[in-house]
Order: structure tokens, then C-alpha cells, then sequence
């Protein structure tokens, strides 16, 4: 059992003023079910008092332990056939904290309300929760928190830090699941809609530095496992319709400037994408480019990672079966083409893995030299073969 609030109380006179009520019976109930308490003589809760008795000392004072409950308790105090009731005494571990830091509500029922709520709320320099969220949601909205933390931090503030609601652990178990901040939400009907976590910031107008979610994680073990953000898909056997790990998108107009950003030195690898399965002959998964066409359309470009007896290829797939590549391309090994070459549009030039053994007609070009300056290796269909090249 936690440790129980004392109450300690003054003298009772007598109504006659004459003579204190020593030695009274002392009655404690329940305000809200109208039970007899349990009350105790100390502050572990070991040494159970019998209610209703005679324990008030000789000038009427008596002091108990109890539980602190909402509503509070009821205190009959009975000197031969004189009586007195305290109505309504609040006893427990939080009395002496002021109601402008300690705010106790009804709990929310279903019932729609317009007023914000707050079951438990920790209020730092006059801050009130209902103005703090209104600021940013909009006049007239509202909301019911269980337990809520504002805090108004003043321009002279020196602290390192101000938290509105902070958690903190250390762990010493091998078995136990440390977690500063634990956030649960799940759907109970068709059509509802559950955050576990939905943090808002904003510059407010001002020149200031703002961060939605920074996360420090530190490492001085190189044993360690460790992940700045893991993103962990708890489906089942499922495979949802819409679902997206990561999200980058915008409210209104305006954009972000850069959605992804690796600073320099910061690792090695910026991405490393895995295959679509575990099992062998697995392709990589996609990697989708999207762009619209001058008719509206959507298209889709891809990149991927395919499987080969021994290695892995990566293929390109574009609406058009064509890749640009602006700048110039430059090979560390071969070039295989497997597709049939389609017509080169002006100042193009299209390579195929079609052959023929037939020309067409002679062109107005000049005469290849009895002697070329070398000739390129290749292979066609298994077959070595050489391609000659002249002076320009």
C-alpha cells in the first residue's frame, strides 16, 4: 500500500463553550458512497483504527490516515449527545498543491462539448490549456485531454529546458521494455479515426528555429543495435490497400523546400533499398518516379534491382522505353541491349539487339578505307564479332 495522507484536527468545544469534548467518537464515511472509511494510525496503512471509536484525545483532537477519493469524507464527531459532522474533507498526498497547478475535472462522458476538458492538467506560469489549443486549432475548437501540461515560458528564462509534459527512465533489466513516452490508440468503430502521436509546431510569424520531431540518439558502444527511426508495419497476414511508411506531403500552398536530406559526412549510405521478399530469385523493390504528361496523365518511371543466376541487374522502365540521360553516360563494363531498336527521332540514335545480313540502298557517304584504325569487339547472339572504326 502507498504511503496515506494524515488528517490532523483542532479542539472541539462543546456547545455549551464550557468544556472540550475529550475522549469524543470519532465517525469517518465515505462522501460518495456513504460507507464507513478505512482509517488508519499510521502512514503505511498497517494499523487499522475501528470506525466509528472513541479515539479523540482528552481536548477533543484526533488525527487518522485514509485513502485520499474524490469527494472526500464526512467526519461525525459525538461527545455524550452532543454532535458536529465536517462535511466534504478533502484528505490526500496532493493537498498541498495550489489549484492554478493542479486542476481536477469531471471525467468525459460521451456527450458532445464545445468546452476543452482536462481530467488532470499541469499549468506552468498562468498557461490554460483551452487558450493554448485554441490558438492553433481555431476559435471554438475544443478538446478533452486525460492528462495535459501547458507551460508559458518567460523571456528571462535561463533553464537548459521547459517541457510541457516529460518522461524519464533508466534501465538496469534485461527482460523490461524501457519507454519514456508510451502513446496507444486503435479504432473501435467503422470510420473512426485514431493518432498514437500528432505533435504540432509552429514559428508563430517569428524568426525562429522549429523542429516537429528531433531525435537525439546516442551511442557509446559499438555493440549497440541501434535505429533513429524504426517503422514497423503490424499487419498480420494483411496487406493493407493504403499504406505508406513514410509520408511527405503539405496543408496548403506552400512547399518544402527539400524532403529528404542527408548532411554531408553523415553517413555512407543515404538509401539502401531491399529486396521485395527473402526467399531466392527475389527482385529489389521499386523505386517509382512519377511525372505528368501534356495531357494531365500520371506516369510512372521505375527503377529496380533484378535477380540473375549470380548477381543482381539493375532495370529501368520508362512509359516512352526511353532513358535520358542528360550529361553523357559512362560504362565500367559491357552494354547488352535486348530489345528491338524503334525509330530515332531527330539528332537521336537508337541501339537494338536486332541483326540483319542485308543493306539497303547505297547512301551519298564516303567510301570505308581499305585499312580502319581498329576494330571494337563484340558479341551478337553468342557470336564474336568485330565492328571497325576510322580516322573522324
Amino acid at each position: 500500500m502507498a504511503n496515506l495522507a494524515v488528517f490532523n484536527s483542532a479542539a472541539f468545544l462543546t456547545v455549551s463553550q464550557l468544556a472540550v469534548a475529550g475522549g469524543a467518537t470519532i465517525e469517518v464515511r465515505r462522501e460518495d458512497t456513504g460507507a464507513l472509511a478505512a482509517i488508519y494510525s499510521d502512514e503505511a496503512g498497517a494499523a487499522l483504527i475501528a470506525n466509528p471509536s472513541a479515539f479523540a484525545d482528552s481536548s477533543g483532537r484526533f488525527t487518522f490516515y485514509a485513502a485520499g477519493i474524490a469527494r472526500g469524507y464526512s467526519i461525525l464527531v459525538t461527545s455524550g449527545a452532543e454532535s458536529f459532522t465536517l462535511r466534504n474533507v478533502a484528505i490526500g498526498t496532493l493537498a498541498q498543491q495550489d489549484a492554478s497547478n493542479l486542476v481536477l475535472a469531471s471525467s468525459p462522458t460521451g456527450t458532445p462539448s464545445t468546452t476543452t476538458t482536462s481530467l488532470l492538467s499541469a499549468l506552468g506560469n498562468s498557461a490554460v490549456v483551452a487558450t493554448e489549443y485554441a490558438f492553433q486549432q481555431g476559435a471554438g475548437q475544443s478538446t478533452t485531454d486525460m492528462v495535459s501540461g501547458a507551460n508559458i515560458i518567460p523571456s528571462g528564462s535561463v533553464v537548459n529546458q521547459a517541457n510541457g509534459i516529460a518522461g524519464y527512465v533508466k534501465n538496469f533489466s534485461t527482460t523490461t521494455n524501457a519507454v519514456a513516452g508510451y502513446f496507444q490508440a486503435y479504432a473501435a468503430a467503422t470510420g473512426a479515426k485514431v493518432w498514437a502521436l500528432n505533435p504540432l509546431v509552429d514559428d508563430n510569424t517569428f524568426d525562429a528555429t522549429v523542429i516537429g520531431i528531433e531525435l537525439d540518439v546516442g551511442c557509446k558502444n559499438t555493440n549497440s543495435t541501434i535505429r533513429g527511426l524504426a517503422v514497423t508495419g503490424v499487419f498480420g497476414s494483411l496487406n493493407p490497400a493504403d499504406s505508406v511508411g513514410v509520408e511527405v506531403t503539405k496543408f496548403n500552398a506552400g512547399k518544402w523546400d527539400v524532403a529528404y536530406l542527408t548532411q554531408d559526412g553523415a553517413t555512407d549510405i543515404a538509401f539502401y533499398i531491399g529486396a521485395k521478399d527473402t526467399t531466392a530469385n527475389s527482385d529489389g523493390q521499386v523505386i517509382g518516379l512519377s511525372a505528368y504528361d501534356a495531357g494531365g496523365v500520371l506516369r510512372e518511371a521505375t527503377i529496380q534491382a533484378a535477380f540473375v543466376t549470380a548477381g543482381a541487374n539493375l532495370n529501368i522502365s520508362t512509359p516512352t522505353g526511353v532513358t535520358f540521360f542528360t550529361n553523357g553516360v559512362q560504362f565500367g563494363g559491357q552494354i547488352t541491349a535486348t530489345a528491338v531498336a524503334s525509330a530515332a527521332a531527330a539528332n537521336q540514335v537508337n541501339y537494338g539487339s536486332r541483326t540483319q545480313t542485308t543493306i539497303g540502298a547505297n547512301g551519298a557517304a564516303s567510301a570505308l578505307t581499305a585499312n580502319p584504325l581498329g576494330y571494337i569487339k563484340i558479341f551478337v547472339a553468342g557470336v564474336s564479332a568485330l565492328i571497325p572504326y576510322y580516322n573522324s
